[in-house]
């Protein structure tokens, strides 16, 4: 039975009871619920205001409530005893109450900030051992963003470019440098699938259609893009060529269908093709330079994209595919882009006019703000390949040049999430697992692929004053 914490609730005892009396009536109640939800109670203290105090004190349990008629357990924490009309009703905080607390939380496995898990692990906020709690486990069921290196993933013949796992999540494709310059994996025990096509040369780009029929990859070699029918891992003929060599691909949908958005090095550096026949959509706008990266809305109401020449970034309305005069400049020469499933945000990395100059290198957009830029971002200065939001929107994945190569941001604080595990050498690549349970990157350095896991045996409760946007976070002593 879940007991409910109220805030400065309180009432006046209507009419006098015995210490037996289980109905009571109350008047002038402020803050107090009219109904409670099948198996919720709160507690409430009543006493008479006759010193600084109080006395005739007696705690209830609170099981319904009627208008203002409350049935009560009497004695909860202590005596029953009678109480004249018009003695005071607060909902104050028990000892009880804190023991309830104390005895689900515990104290032998809390963590505190960047403390050890098992030896493996490092974060910010407090984590716990779900077998030592598994009732405060199931209410808090977020588990660690990805920490653990899995065992037993194969290498990849060369640098890791681009990285997407399928909506099922049962196959992660890595396009990379070395022939067959695209390896498409089993995540059920991470072998690589066989009869799957080369490609003409490096792989640069890879993602799935959001119903898994179709896997797209950019890359170097005509015709610059390849769409493979997952039923088979058979190439679709018809398909049109770019311009020159594919450096970014996304999928995307809404009432109009479904796009396949392409940016490449030629122009109009920007290609969308209809899917339901792979013809090139007509009218749509040449971007100012060569394309870099490119994501769709969730709703697939616009695509973002990351490019070369000022402004650095264009948003292109789906509904006609013309541009939208609404991002900001970013700094410099936009690389890799990607938008929250949750929230809209859009993350997008840039470099500097002069290169080696200290100026940010991530920027993070709020188009539910007027397009403004969100203060509170990191300042990443190491050069960025590549950022992937979670599916649950908690956490941003980055592939940069710096320092371990792979970080984490809380999006809750935009704070570094710590034990992340390093990576051999430039990030280059990133891709979440659909459920969140697997981060993969791709980077320079045998084995080239990296995927990391999250932690079966801890679950994550951070700060209760700074949640993640995605969850609602009621604490409910069972």
């Amino acid at each position: 039975m879940p007991q409910l914490f109220i805030n400065n609730a309180r009432a006046i005892l209507a009419t006098a009871i015995d210490d037996v009396t289980t109905t009571i009536e109350v008047s002038a109640p402020v803050n107090l619920p009219t109904s409670l939800g099948e198996n919720d109670w709160f507690l409430l203290t009543l006493f008479a205001d006759t010193t600084r105090y109080g006395e005739n004190i007696e705690i209830v349990r609170v099981t319904g409530v009627s208008n203002n008629t409350l049935t009560v357990e009497r004695g909860v924490e202590g005596a029953a005893v009678s109480h004249g009309a018009g003695e005071r009703i607060e909902a104050r905080p028990t000892a009880g109450t804190l023991d309830r607390i104390r005895s689900r939380v515990g104290e032998a496995s809390l963590v505190k900030s960047n403390a050890p898990l098992d030896d493996r692990l490092r974060l910010d906020g407090m984590a716990y051992l779900k077998a030592d709690y598994p009732d405060l486990a199931a209410m808090f069921p977020e588990t660690l963003p990805a920490q653990e290196v899995v065992s037993g993933t194969p290498s990849l013949p060369d640098m890791g470019r681009g990285a997407a796992f399928s909506p099922d999540g049962a196959y992660l494709a890595m396009a990379h440098n070395g022939s067959p310059y695209l390896t498409i994996i089993d995540t059920s025990d991470w072998s690589v699938v066989s009869g799957t096509p080369s490609l003409p040369k490096s792989g640069w780009g890879a993602a799935f259609s959001p119903d898994g029929a179709y896997l797209a990859i950019v890359h170097e070699g005509s015709p610059c893009l390849t769409v493979i029918d997952t039923a088979d891992w058979s190439v679709v003929s018809g398909t049109p060529s770019l311009p020159g060599t594919g450096n970014g691909v996304a999928f995307g949908s809404n009432a109009n269908g479904t796009f396949l958005a392409a940016v490449h090095e030629g122009a109009p550096y920007l290609t969308i093709i209809d899917t339901s026949d792979w013809s090139v959509v007509s009218g749509t706008p040449s971007m100012p330079g060569e394309g870099n990266d490119v994501a769709f809305a969730p709703n697939g109401a616009y695509l973002s994209v990351a490019h070369w020449e000022s402004p650095y970034l264009t948003i292109v309305a789906a509904s006609d595919w013309s541009v939208a005069n609404v991002a900001p400049t970013l700094a410099g020469m936009g690389r890799a882009i990607d938008i929250s499933p949750i929230s809209g945000i859009i993350a997008v990395a840039h470099n500097p006019a002069d290169f080696n100059s200290d100026e940010a290198r991530f920027t993070v957009i709020d188009p539910n703000d007027n397009w403004s830029v969100v203060s509170d971002a990191p300042d990443i200065q190491s050069s960025i390949a590549d950022v992937k939001f979670s599916p649950d929107g908690a956490f941003l994945a980055i592939g940069h040049y710096g320092g371990s190569h792979l970080m984490v941001i809380d999006i809750a604080t935009w704070s570094v999430v710590g034990g992340t595990p390093s990576l051999p050498n430039y990030g280059e690549t990133v891709a979440w697992h659909p459920d969140g349970d697997f981060l993969a990157a791709g980077y320079l350095n045998a084995p080239n692929l990296t995927v990391t896991a999250r932690s079966p045996d801890w679950f994550y409760l951070p700060e209760l004053s700074s949640p993640h946007p995605s969850l609602e976070w009621r604490i409910k002593a069972q």
